[in-house]
């Protein structure tokens, strides 16, 4: 195995699952918390860099690179469109259901 290929697999292994609680503070009218220390040097976050959050019931932050981008953009056009397919059946599933009571 190539010394590359032995450091990528290495940083995978190294980017184990973590749970921290963190405390929200109050600034001026902003709420803010802190993101874990390792997971800023694991990403290369530094201060005035740009991250992304995705909201859909719970948060996920990431770093943001085009990879990201792509992969959340993704994620978010499939959230939508099963919500809309959803939205249709129980529409479809009133109209069909007013129809049969006439």
């Amino acid at each position: 195995m190539s010394n590359d290929m032995e450091k990528k697999k290495m940083t995978e292994l190294i980017k184990m699952p973590m749970l921290e609680e963190r405390r929200v503070t109050l600034s001026g009218s902003s709420l803010i918390m802190t993101l874990p220390k390792e997971w800023i040097e694991e990403n290369g976050i530094k201060a005035g860099d740009t991250i992304l959050i995705k909201v859909n019931g719970h948060i996920e932050i990431r770093a943001k690179n085009n990879e990201n981008l792509d992969i959340m953009n993704k994620e978010i056009l499939q959230i939508r469109n099963q919500l809309s397919h959803s939205v249709q059946s129980v529409a479809n599933g009133s109209r069909n259901a007013a129809a049969g009571s006439g």
